[in-house]
């Protein structure tokens, strides 16, 4: 392949947790319906490290939220690994294995752009810019910002207003300009519709726990058990990818006879339309969830919260006037609270015209075209 091949942005995430591959498959959407001039990519991170697939961070996460000592000590960790750059170096070496193979793949091509949307691809990717030489973002997809994606090589970093700059050393950094706030990584259409519920259907509340139902089983019984006892309450129930999950729900909602009452969805591709639908959302804030729930401002009750990105994604819920923490035995009357100061929830939110998935695109765009102009004024006149 000539190296003046078309120019390409590669779109570099991680299949630790389903939120960075579907940031990533919509950007790649986007960023393929706007720009015929390049080549779009997405590559998972996973497939050229060496790290085990049976240390999946899902696993680990599973782990260390059954105990809670170890809950505790791995959001410590986080907390304190993620916002020194130091360890974030140190951490960072297991994803730069990845370097390797993906220059190797990528040796005869004319990469522009790069786009990490996952820490670890992060990592890798600065690494791989030494020799490529292209333009690299960070795209964050919680509402944190730490030590991986504020690296030197990182020209830019596409966050939410929201997000909490977890990195102790960024206070001293004069590269203040590369925080671009265009919102989580959320696509148009959860932005847009009837943020109110109509007076006339009967209050919905939705139940969801990520797209792979993460420890979902743990509580869905008992959430349904007090859900059914709110007069005139409906509710929907989003699986996911855990098929296993909606099984058992199918067989639940039987046995308990309530199929006028409960709704049990497997994977849905109109979660837009059913987030509009609902009066409250029910379940754990991890970042596209929590990305939907800012754009469509649905007041959510939280309900279980992975340690790590999870708990900055709560916080900023909590803080934002959406957000109400519940414990499972007290899930009834929040959801009442909930109901009852639904519209002074969403008042006090100021709503900033972002945009997630568009805006990201238009910077990245931007970007590239002032990159190109620059290089183009660079060249000497020929006469």
């Amino acid at each position: 392949m000539s190296s003046k091949s078309k120019p390409t942005i590669v779109l570099l995430s991680a299949s630790a947790g389903y939120g960075h591959t579907k940031a990533a498959t919509s950007l790649h959407a986007e960023l393929s319906m706007r720009c015929k001039d390049y080549e779009i990519r997405h590559e998972s991170i996973d497939d050229f490290t060496k790290l085990p697939r049976a240390l999946s961070v899902e696993r680990v996460w599973q782990a260390f939220s059954t105990i809670g000592v170890l809950r505790r000590v791995y959001s410590l960790a986080h907390r304190k690994t993620l916002g020194s750059v130091t360890l974030s170096k140190a951490i960072a070496r297991i994803f730069e294995t990845a370097v390797g193979p993906l220059e190797e793949k990528y040796r005869y091509t004319n990469v522009v752009s790069v786009i990490a949307l996952h820490p670890g691809a992060a990592a890798a990717a600065r690494v791989w810019k030494r020799n490529k030489g292209f333009h690299l973002c960070v795209v964050a997809t919680d509402l944190v910002v730490h030590g991986f994606q504020l690296f030197d090589e990182v020209d830019a970093v596409f966050c939410d207003r929201r997000a909490k700059v977890n990195c102790k050393w960024y206070s001293q950094n004069e590269n203040f300009g590369k925080l671009r706030y265009t919102g989580l990584p959320v696509e148009r259409q959860f932005f847009e519709g009837h943020f109110d519920v109509s007076e006339a259907s009967a209050p919905l509340a939705l139940v969801t726990f990520g797209a792979k139902g993460l420890r979902a089983r743990v509580y869905v019984k008992g959430i349904l058990k007090q859900l059914l006892e709110i007069d005139g309450l409906r509710v929907q129930v989003v699986c996911g990818q855990n098929s296993e999950l909606k099984c058992y729900l199918d067989d639940l909602i039987a046995a308990e006879h309530c199929e006028d009452r409960v709704r049990i969805e497997g994977f849905v591709t109109n979660m837009s339309r059913l987030l509009h639908s609902a009066s409250v959302v029910i379940g754990k804030p991890g970042g596209i969830t929590a990305g939907e729930v800012l754009a469509a401002r649905k007041p959510f009750v939280i309900l279980d919260v992975l340690p790590g990105q999870e708990e900055y994604n709560r916080d900023a819920l909590v803080i934002s006037g959406l957000g109400r923490v519940s414990s499972r035995q007290g899930l009834k009357d929040n959801v009442l609270e909930t109901l009852s100061s639904k519209q002074a929830a969403i008042s006090r939110l100021g709503f900033d015209g972002e945009k997630g998935i568009e805006s990201i695109a238009t910077e990245i765009l931007r970007m590239l075209s002032s990159k190109r102009e620059s290089h183009s004024s660079d060249r000497p006149e020929v006469a």
